[in-house]
């Protein structure tokens, strides 16, 4: 758990103001005003601060709430031939144990297999 003791302001605009940083790229000066715009008054420094304090303390966290993966994964290829030109090709599913589909696409590239 993060912990907020001892900051001045709420633990969602210190929250928010992190999650702006890190998201969107901008410097501590643009997020002091992005940040006075929303009508918190906020020194850069202090934006620093936070950011260095608590980002790797939030990522932490999310990454310990991300779910877990599959270990084993099977792969389906199916190969069609649409009869115009007498070309094939071939459409991929990577499938984890649970069969949900976790990606599609072509061996040569082709638009069409995303759609199917």
């Amino acid at each position: 758990m993060v912990d907020f003791k001892g900051v001045h302001y709420p633990k969602t605009v210190i929250v928010h103001a992190v999650f702006f940083y890190l998201r969107y790229a901008v410097s501590c000066r643009d997020l002091e005003e992005i940040m006075s715009e929303r009508g918190v008054e906020v020194d850069h420094a202090t934006l620093n601060r936070w950011v260095v304090k608590f980002a790797p303390l939030i990522a932490a966290r999310a990454q310990a709430r991300k779910r877990p993966t599959a270990t084993s994964w099977r792969m389906d290829e199916t190969l069609s031939n649409w009869g115009v030109g007498k070309s094939w090709w071939s459409c991929c599913e990577l499938r984890d144990g649970k069969s949900a589909v976790k990606d599609g696409g072509s061996s040569d590239g082709d638009p069409m297999c995303a759609s199917w």
